[in-house]
């Protein structure tokens, strides 16, 4: 009963959330002001944009290599390369690469976009810190702006991106956002076949959840 009833207030508040953010296409952040369009996180009602750039104030960036993986808004990657890292956003989406292009013309900033599926047309150089704000919704994404809620029927999304981490031989220094909604410990075993592990740096609550930001780093046995 309790499960239906949390099921009822996330599907009639999710329905007004969403109509809500639809006609707020802007964000202003620090002086950075973006253009956001429907179907990409908005950083001012999604929790999980707020923790990744919250950590990436509070800590000395100035001169690092950073991947945001999936960056959406990009928000977090505007507040890095103001910071004076050296950044690189990708997304799996062309919309989200060529709106991420005209809000860098907008706010005079350049660093790195590149439109791909997770590492796929990454260059393979070294990230001093790899960010990810991920889909996790199990369910197959059909429009293009669904990869950003769901992770595949077999959660594909963390399958991919774990064995592409330790293809790469990355073994620290990544940093992923999320929450109670999602199937936690179903997504820790899928890392942990590839022997990472999950450290909890920062929760936060809201109404309906809460959120979480993890360190995630490879295990050395």
């Amino acid at each position: 009963m309790k499960k239906r009833i949390k099921s009822a207030i996330h599907y009639l508040f999710g329905n007004r959330l969403l109509k809500i953010i639809e006609a707020d296409n802007t964000y202003t952040y620090d002086q950075i002001t973006l253009t956001i369009p429907p179907g990409v996180f908005h950083p001012h009602y999604f929790t999980s944009s707020k923790l990744l750039t919250q950590f990436i104030e509070n800590n000395h960036v100035k001169s690092k290599s950073i991947l945001e993986l999936g960056c959406g808004s990009a928000i977090t990657s505007f507040v890095a390369s103001k910071k004076g890292a050296y950044v690189t956003a990708s997304d799996i989406s062309h919309q989200v690469i060529n709106n991420l292009v005209l809000n860098q013309k907008n706010n005079e900033t350049v660093f790195q976009s590149i439109c791909s599926d997770l590492f796929d047309d990454i260059p393979l150089i070294h990230f001093d810190y790899i960010l990810v704000n991920p889909p996790f919704y199990a369910k197959n994404p059909i429009l293009e702006k669904e990869h950003a809620w769901y992770c595949g029927q077999d959660f594909e999304f963390f399958k991919k991106l774990f064995l592409q981490l330790n293809e790469r031989g990355i073994k620290k220094c990544i940093y992923m956002t999320l929450s109670s909604d999602c199937e936690l410990e179903k997504i820790k075993n899928i890392a942990l076949e590839f022997k990472y592990s999950f450290y909890l740096i920062k929760t936060t609550k809201s109404i309906s959840e809460e959120n979480y930001l993890f360190e995630i780093r490879q295990n050395q046995n």
